[in-house]
């Protein structure tokens, strides 16, 4: 039974199994984006979408969207890693034993996959591949992977962004090359980028 496309809590879509080739699927969970986002919902609509819960997967296939507050995530596919109840309980334990906030409620992880394009308040990343690491707030991408922030560019091989500390690592590919076009120039008063 097809059901309309709407924003589904995860949890509801999971235990829906009748939605897991419906067109146009959305869910909503907690988990991309800057840190006034990171306790938004993640809406996420594709063409299609396949539960695998013996994985614990959820495939999103085609034209797939996904908004979290002002970050923006295209690709062709997405592959959304969640826990159950009890691994959720048992990640959270663990994190509060070692002081730290685990971050990715029910969602652990996310990849995407062919042309991933993620846009954020003056910030874009493109790739081939991206993985969210929802829990220790990494965002790792391959495969020509162009950053840009206001109008710098840089472009890499493999880019890691750790976003609670906004460090960035860009790697070139074996013989290739790490390349960076930073603007020094002046802004001029009153100008946006």
């Amino acid at each position: 039974m097809l059901r309309a496309a709407r924003p589904l809590a995860l949890v509801a879509l999971l235990a829906l199994p009748s939605l897991a080739t419906a067109p146009g699927v959305a869910a909503r969970s907690g988990g991309i984006g800057g840190a006034d986002d990171r306790d938004k919902p993640v809406e996420i609509t594709a063409d299609s979408l396949e539960v695998q819960r013996d994985r614990q997967t959820a495939i999103f296939r085609g034209n797939v969207q996904a908004v979290q507050g002002s970050t923006r995530m295209r690709a062709d596919s997405m592959v959304v890693y969640y826990r159950d109840r009890a691994q959720q309980d048992a990640a959270r334990q663990q994190a509060e034993q070692r002081g730290e906030e685990i971050r990715g409620g029910r969602i652990a992880r996310i990849d995407a996959f062919g042309k991933v394009f993620i846009s954020s308040e003056g910030e874009t990343a493109q790739g081939d591949k991206m993985v969210y690491d929802l829990d220790r707030r990494i965002l790792s991408g391959e495969g020509r992977v162009v950053l840009t922030r206001e109008s710098d560019v840089l472009n890499c091989a493999r880019l890691t962004i750790n976003l609670e500390t906004r460090q960035n690592v860009c790697e070139s590919a074996p013989g290739g090359r790490v390349q960076g076009i930073f603007n020094v120039g002046r802004e001029k008063p009153g100008a946006t980028n």
